[in-house]
Order: C-alpha cells, then sequence, then structure tokens
C-alpha cells in the first residue's frame, strides 16, 4: 500500500529497485477522488464475486457466509494491490498506469479485515467458540500479525508518516506489506481446512472448489509473481554491474 500523500516534502532523489526505476516513478504521493472510489468498487465486485461463488457451493444465504467474503474479498484486494508493483515490471512498465491503485486498494483491502475480524470474534460464537480459537492458535497468531504489520503500513501511508520515517525507511517498511501477505496464507493454510479439499478433490461432491481453496491459489500466484520478478530484478543487477 506504498505512497504518501501530496504536500509531503519529498527528497530530489529517492532510491532505485533493481531494474534502476526510480522510486518517485514507481511510487504515486496521491489519490484521487477516482481512485479511491474505483478501489472500493473492485473491492465490492470482489465480495460479490464471492458471495456468488459460495451460493454456488450451495452454502446458504447468511451473515456467516458474508463473513467468509469479507475475508476473502479484503485479501485478494490486498493482494492485487501488491501484484500490480511487480506486474508493472515484468511487462517493461506495461502496467504502470496502475501504480496509483495499489494505495488505495491496499489501504481499502486492509481496513476492510476490520468488519471480518470483529464479526468473527463476536457474531458467531456458535461456530467460532473460544476453544475453537485455542485449537487454532498458531494460525490465528500469524492473523494478527499479519493484521498488525497491515495497520502499521496504513498509519505510515499518510503524509505524516512518510515524514516521520523519511523515504528510506519508508520504502523498507512498506515491503513488509509481502510478509503480511505470507502471514495470510499461513493463516488460511492452518486453520484446519485441507482434509475439506482433498476431499472435494477425490469426490468433487460440490461444483466449484471450496473458497478458500481458490483463495489460496490466488495468494499463492502472487507471492510466485514477486518470486519471479526478484529472480528477474537480480539478472538485471546482474548485467548491469558486468557491463
Amino acid at each position: 500500500m506504498p505512497s504518501a500523500e501530496a504536500g509531503c516534502s519529498t527528497p530530489a532523489s529517492l532510491p532505485t529497485d533493481e531494474y534502476r526505476f526510480s522510486a518517485r516513478d514507481r511510487h504515486v504521493f496521491a489519490n484521487s477522488a477516482w481512485q479511491w472510489c474505483s478501489a472500493g468498487v473492485i473491492y465490492a465486485a470482489l465480495f460479490g464475486a464471492a458471495f456468488w461463488y459460495h451460493l454456488a457451493r450451495a452454502n446458504p444465504v447468511s451473515w456467516f457466509t458474508a463473513n467468509k467474503c469479507l475475508a476473502i474479498a479484503a485479501v485478494i484486494s490486498v493482494g492485487i494491490a501488491l501484484a500490480i508493483g511487480p506486474g508493472s515490471r515484468l511487462t517493461g512498465q506495461g502496467l504502470a498506469g496502475l501504480l496509483p491503485w495499489r494505495r488505495s486498494l491496499g489501504i481499502v483491502g486492509a481496513v476492510a479485515v476490520i468488519p471480518h475480524v470483529v464479526l468473527s470474534l463476536f457474531a458467531f460464537p456458535e461456530k467460532f467458540p473460544w476453544d475453537w480459537y485455542a485449537a487454532r492458535w498458531l494460525s490465528i497468531t500469524l492473523a494478527g500479525l499479519a493484521i498488525v504489520v497491515l495497520a502499521v503500513l496504513v498509519v505510515y501511508s499518510w503524509p505524516r508518516g512518510f515524514r516521520q520515517l523519511g523515504p528510506h525507511l519508508w520504502l523498507r517498511l512498506h515491503k513488509l506489506s509481502w510478509l503480511a501477505l505470507g502471514l495470510a496464507l499461513g493463516h488460511i493454510l492452518l486453520l484446519g481446512k485441507m482434509p475439506g479439499w482433498l476431499k472435494w478433490w477425490q469426490t468433487f461432491d460440490k461444483p466449484l472448489p471450496p473458497g478458500a481453496l481458490m483463495t489460496t491459489a490466488v495468494l499463492v500466484c502472487v507471492l510466485a509473481l514477486k518470486v519471479v520478478d526478484m529472480v528477474a530484478g537480480a539478472a538485471t543487477t546482474c548485467r548491469h554491474h558486468s557491463s
């Protein structure tokens, strides 16, 4: 979710990445009303798609189903926001026009985690009793850490945060957004859903794969894109050093 707002004092030269693109060119320092609204529309579309997906799997229309979809739409929003960065580099800046949406969509996704957490903790005591959390303490811990990382990133995505940290530390801090995505993936994998995934694979008892499985696949693809980007960036750096 990297960016600071317009009006921040920024240095004449910000660090370059492994492709030697200036951070000033890569990071937006303001989001327009259109970018905020379209980010909200994207999140709403993801929520609607996730809700339809669960209905197609014969899940009931309920607040419990909606709560699942809140989480899915939130984490995929963050994933898409992160994917724009490496995607724009690997396509030779072909997706550079989407860079402003990294911040708006990332913040929308991060904030949308809040209602999911509140509903999970207080709205479904019959489905999520405290012993359920205790039995999945590692998964819950990873989720908590991911939320803390996202909260810090959101706080420091505003002008005061940028001024407090300075450009170099600010850029390093926002790389932790990838850590948050990895923690979210670990949270899903450790929720104990894998037996259900295997059952679906063996029986195809429902027309579509479990929603958590599809969300996991999206996160793995985004993280794989980042790995490819890092390898390509390292190769580019080597070429520059050898030339």
